[in-house]
C-alpha cells in the first residue's frame, strides 16, 4: 500500500511528505526532461528548415 510505504519513509516525522516529493519531482523534471524537450524542439525546427530547403531546390530543378 502506498500510504504505508510513505509513512515508513518518514511521513509521520514530516521529513518526507507530498510537498517534498512534488518539489523533488519538479527538480528532476527541470534537470532531466526540460533539456530533452528543448533539444526535440530544436530538432523539429531544423527539420522544418530542411524541408523548406528541399522544396526550394526541387523548385529550382523543375
Amino acid at each position: 500500500m502506498a500510504i504505508g510505504s510513505l509513512s515508513s519513509l518518514g511521513l509521520g516525522s514530516k521529513v518526507l511528505n507530498y510537498d517534498v516529493i512534488d518539489k523533488l519531482k519538479d527538480a528532476d523534471e527541470k534537470a532531466l526532461i526540460a533539456p530533452l524537450d528543448k533539444k526535440m524542439e530544436q530538432n523539429v525546427e531544423k527539420q522544418k528548415a530542411l524541408v523548406e530547403i528541399k522544396t526550394l531546390l526541387s523548385a529550382l530543378k523543375g
